[in-house]
């Protein structure tokens, strides 16, 4: 029978003694994915992807092309930054899956406190000034098409679970935040 002084010990084994009445803390619950996230999530890679691909196998030899990666580069780079921004802002909430915690807290700062989406529009600035830097029309199509749609339809599935579990604090959040584009949507 282990006795109060050696709570903590270490067995034989290198492992640590607990104590008898030691209840482990269960992980916090997730919701479970629905489908319609999983598929919106393999629409925005499928779109991202394929874009970038389409830019890639369009790649000609140019005079213009540094003028393009130069002008490209700003998006590009305010697009990473912007998207990491949120990442970080966001922490252990982050996922590429529309899930909330139980311990899930309605982000409003970093950049959450303009947008409600700053990681969505990262995402899209980057993607434009790939399109951008490769000079590609068939690759801004694909994000036209493929990308922006995608996009919308996880926006839709975020907002619908944020103000389920949020209610009347998600909607003032909203009234005094853009969904994706600073001062305009």
């Amino acid at each position: 029978m282990a006795s109060a002084h050696d709570e903590g010990a270490t067995h034989s084994d290198g492992g640590i003694r607990q104590p008898a009445d030691f209840q482990p803390v269960p992980p916090p619950a997730v919701a479970p994915a629905s489908d319609q996230d999983h598929r919106s999530g393999i629409a925005l890679r499928l779109a991202f992807y394929g874009g970038v691909l389409v830019c890639l196998l369009e790649v000609t030899s140019s005079p213009l092309r540094p003028i393009a990666v130069a002008a490209a580069l700003p998006l590009i780079l305010s697009g990473l930054s912007l998207r990491l921004w949120a990442e970080k802002s966001l922490g252990a909430l982050w996922s590429t899956r529309v899930r909330l915690l139980d311990d899930h807290i309605l982000m409003q700062k970093g950049p959450y406190r303009f947008l409600r989406h700053p990681g969505y529009l990262g995402l899209a600035l980057f993607y434009l000034g790939i399109a951008a830097a490769f000079g590609s029309l068939n690759g801004l199509l694909v994000f036209v098409l493929g990308l922006a749609p995608a996009l919308a339809h996880r926006i839709a599935l975020e907002e619908a679970a944020l103000a389920e579990r949020f209610g009347h604090q998600y909607e003032r959040y909203a009234t005094h935040t853009k969904r994706l584009v600073p001062f305009v949507f």
